[in-house]
């Protein structure tokens, strides 16, 4: 045991106490296993976070204006935003962002702060100091040149032609674009011409082995240095960035860019650009009673189109009822009702069971089950990446598996990006009363409280329900049955096992229902995609879409605008920038209506959302998947319109041809759009020369579809 002085020479002589000499602070413990480098980087942190707590920063009354004017200097983007982390880091020659998670986890929390360093005053910087529960916000004024060590200086770069694109001009929109171009040249990476992805995707890879400091590799590679540019090019053109949202999307797109290269130079993944052609050109192929032309909806031999397209039948026999708009506790309660009243097996996959009270609940409901009835067999399949990192949900986990329940953490052992986002549970599937539920809905707080999301699940009871106990036993042995998991296989069923099951009486019915699930991979066949774009090509009147991730996805957006121009009424329901839950994607859904908005015949619709007054998340975020399609077809599931649906998430949709149900959807969607959105126009979602570029390369790169 001794004692530690460590010298805060930081801020030296500004505001501090006393006579202005170097403070000393002492802290009694064990000798620390820290390098003296490491412990001037945590003492640092340490001097600035109590120089903020203790106002010895010069506080200003409002937020800085531009000399001169009223205009916030904020909002006119004359700052660049960084964490204090970085902030600090970078005046002490030290990343503190990069530290091991065993010297992070030792350092005081700063997520509330955020520096707004002056473009335009090269000796004034302002701190934005939020209290914990971020309801206050204050001002701040400090001079950098104060911390003592001058911040290293970055080489400059010369600009050199990015891609195969002529760089667009005109102040900020020709700084942002160049200075994404010149940033990842700095890092040895160009932006890739369409015919240079190889070699774009090779840089990326080098990039990640390359230490960004040779001498210091625990402050990580140089390809996170790549992935802030292109965070901060996808999200600097949206008013009021945060820095934390800046760094939360570096973080992911540093995962992503890494996946994304391994996928395309080592497994055998299609290009984005590549897999929307063969998607259309599947389409087109599947058009075998008169090709060359659009197959109608109404024509007799679509379902057989359909069904051939997918490589799936549709079956009968089913009944369906709809848990939607102002459902979400309903569809909890009616959950927990077939699993009270099951009597000889349960199926349940989810992405999700959150640690909350409704997660708690079915949970609960499952252990009752199987204390009443041991030898009922109780499945439950989750996404394990996703499971792994909550504890509140491995508790709720580790009890089920203690109550003898088989629970299965999904994973793909050869593709780890990939996950199990498919929600439904299947009861009694070999009795002659099988039902299901199945929709957007994962079982936590947002998902079953009404006050909250705007959500959509099917229960179905029936012949239709073996299909989907098909997939979940194809989805469980794909996963479960790889070297070392331990779960056993489940007996697959046959298309002809489906057909001529026996099913009660009184749910005869001509309801055609086909379930359709996809499993992640490079082989993914894309079968939910192909159904989409089967549907809306053979649209005559109306296409309805209630999607909460709608992005530029090229395939389905071409067939929109191709069935809006023959004259078939198309309307969108999307999440707004105000009720996204995923800000990362706003720019790519803001693409997507950009390129339909100013199409005949089309009505674009964005969801309205109250705010969370503590964290200033959105409340009424809309999780709702469904299309409908001339008041026939309709399909509702856990597919989302992006490209991580699309590649890397196992996820599905029932497709049916209902006029009831197609009839209660769109009434739903009448409501939702007449209450709660905004109405889109041309103006309203324009989007900036710059937007576009940055839309065009992350689009092509394979990382904003993510």
């Amino acid at each position: 045991m001794r004692d530690h002085l460590v010298e805060a020479q930081i801020f030296k002589g500004y505001g501090m106490p006393g006579t202005g000499k170097v403070e000393q602070q002492t802290r009694r413990g064990p000798a620390s296993t820290l390098t003296e480098e490491q412990q001037k980087i945590i003492e640092g942190k340490r001097a600035i976070l109590a120089l903020v707590r203790n106002n010895y920063l010069k506080p200003l009354s409002e937020e800085p204006k531009q000399a001169g004017t009223h205009k916030s200097d904020v909002a006119r983007g004359m700052f660049g935003q960084r964490n204090l982390s970085t902030v600090v880091g970078k005046q002490i020659g030290h990343d503190l962002s990069d530290l091991p998670e065993k010297i992070l986890r030792k350092l005081p929390k700063d997520d509330r702060f955020v520096v707004h360093k002056s473009k335009t005053r090269d000796k004034v910087a302002y701190l934005e100091v939020k209290s914990p529960d971020f309801k206050l916000a204050k001002w701040f004024e400090f001079a950098p040149k104060a911390f003592g060590v001058p911040p290293k200086k970055k080489p400059v770069v010369e600009a050199k032609p990015v891609g195969d694109a002529s760089p667009p001009t005109g102040g900020k929109i020709a700084s942002i674009y160049n200075g994404l171009g010149k940033a990842l040249q700095s890092y040895g990476v160009e932006l890739p011409a369409k015919a240079t992805l190889d070699k774009f995707w090779k840089a990326i890879e080098e990039q990640a082995l390359l230490p960004i400091d040779p001498k210091h590799p625990e402050k990580g590679s140089r390809l996170r240095g790549v992935a802030e540019v292109l965070a901060a090019g996808a999200l600097g053109t949206i008013h009021g960035i945060s820095a934390e949202r800046v760094n939360t999307m570096a973080m992911r797109m540093e995962a992503s860019l890494i996946a994304e290269s391994h996928r395309n130079l080592h497994e055998g993944y299609q290009t984005w650009q590549g897999l929307n052609v063969e998607l259309g050109e599947a389409e087109m192929s599947s058009r075998t009673h008169n090709p060359g032309t659009v197959t109608p909806l109404s024509a007799d031999y679509f379902k057989d189109e359909l069904q051939k397209l997918v490589g799936d039948q549709f079956d009968n026999d089913t009944r369906m009822t709809l848990f939607g708009r102002g459902q979400n506790s309903a569809s909890l309660r009616k959950r927990l009702e077939l699993i009270d009243g099951a009597a000889e097996s349960i199926n349940l996959a989810v992405w999700k069971i959150y640690g909350d009270a409704p997660g708690k609940a079915l949970a609960d409901a499952l252990i009752a089950k199987k204390l009443a009835h041991p030898t009922m067999p109780i499945r439950v399949m989750v996404d394990g990446n996703v499971a792994e990192r909550d504890p509140a949900s491995m508790r709720l986990i580790e009890a089920l598996r203690t109550a003898g329940i088989d629970v299965h953490l999904w994973r793909d052992d050869f593709h780890p990006m990939s996950g199990m986002h498919w929600k439904a549970l299947i009861i009694d599937a070999g009795t002659l009363h099988p039902q299901s539920i199945i929709g957007g809905r994962n079982v936590g707080v947002d998902y079953t409280d009404d006050a909250r999301w705007r959500d959509t699940d099917i229960l179905y009871e029936g012949r239709g329900v073996l299909s989907s106990y098909q997939d979940f036993a194809w989805l469980w042995n794909k996963s479960a049955g790889q070297a070392g998991k331990g779960q056993a296989t489940l007996q697959e069923l046959t298309d002809a096992d489906v057909k001529n099951a026996p099913i009660r009486a009184e749910l005869a019915s001509d309801t055609a229902i086909m379930s359709i699930v996809d499993h992640p991979g490079p082989n993914n066949p894309q079968h939910v995609a192909r159904m989409l774009v089967k549907a809306i090509n053979g649209a005559e009147k109306e296409i309805v879409i209630e999607q909460g991730y709608f992005l530029d996805v090229p395939v389905i957006i071409k067939a929109l605008i191709e069935a809006s121009r023959r004259g078939v009424k198309v309307r969108v329901l999307t999440n707004s920038s105000e009720s996204n839950d995923v800000k990362g994607l706003d720019l790519m859904g803001k693409a997507a209506l950009a390129k339909l908005v100013k199409q005949p015949n089309v009505e674009l619709f964005t969801k309205k959302s109250a705010k969370d007054p503590d964290t200033g998340a959105p409340l009424n975020t809309l999780h709702s998947k469904f299309i409908t399609v001339d008041g026939k077809f309709g399909a509702v599931g856990s597919w989302n319109q992006h490209g991580r649906s699309m590649l890397l998430e196992a996820e599905g949709m029932v497709a049916f041809f209902n006029e009831a149900m197609v009839a209660q959807l769109n009434a739903e969607f009448e409501v939702d759009v007449t209450q709660d959105a905004y109405r889109e126009n041309a103006e309203s979602v324009e989007m900036a020369s710059t937007e576009n570029r940055v839309a065009e390369v992350l689009e092509l790169i394979g990382i904003a579809h993510m």
